[in-house]
């Protein structure tokens, strides 16, 4: 149900029982999120999760890579070559990106936080564990793995054990 409000905020084409024509449904999404793409994004972080994003980019223009660690500094990770978090602010300042993506564990992510404001940026993609603060001009959305996949399986399992119940009650 949620997927398909999301896709009514940007696409007028969908059917009900029919779903929408594939081609006219990109065409939307693509003109939706051009303005998001154009300006670019920088991300802060290369573990895990943070070469996974830079190797497939979803689609998302990463002008620049950011860690905190010296031993990755000066690497070259998806054709990018890694940043010290310092540089991180100047940086946006002087390419106009308005879109941060934090990567980095927990304790680290306040002082990237800190740098991508100082930098302008007015969008933030958290995927650390911490709750990060910024002036109300900042957008920050929390993205928490763990929780998104225990609310998964909560719903997996009520599912699971709701139709077993079902069963059992018309067996009655």
């Amino acid at each position: 149900m949620q997927v398909r409000k999301d896709l009514a905020a940007v696409s007028d084409g969908g059917q009900p029982r029919v779903g929408y024509d594939f081609k006219e449904l990109m065409r939307d999404l693509d003109r939706a999120f051009s303005g998001f793409n154009a300006a670019g994004a920088v991300l802060v972080g290369t573990g895990h999760l943070g070469r996974a994003l830079l190797s497939e980019e979803y689609g998302l223009n990463i002008a620049a890579v950011f860690d905190v660690e010296a031993r990755n500094v000066g690497r070259i990770v998806s054709g990018r070559k890694v940043l010290p978090l310092d540089r991180l602010a100047e940086i946006c300042n002087e390419s106009g990106v308005r879109l941060g993506i934090i990567t980095v564990p927990g304790e680290l992510a306040p002082l990237a936080c800190r740098y991508l404001v100082e930098g302008g940026v007015r969008a933030i993609l958290n995927y650390s564990p911490a709750c990060l603060r910024a002036p109300r001009n900042v957008l920050i959305q929390n993205e928490n793995i763990t929780v998104s996949l225990a609310v998964l399986s909560k719903l997996l399992m009520d599912r699971c054990c709701g139709s077993a119940r079902n069963k059992e009650e018309e067996n009655v």
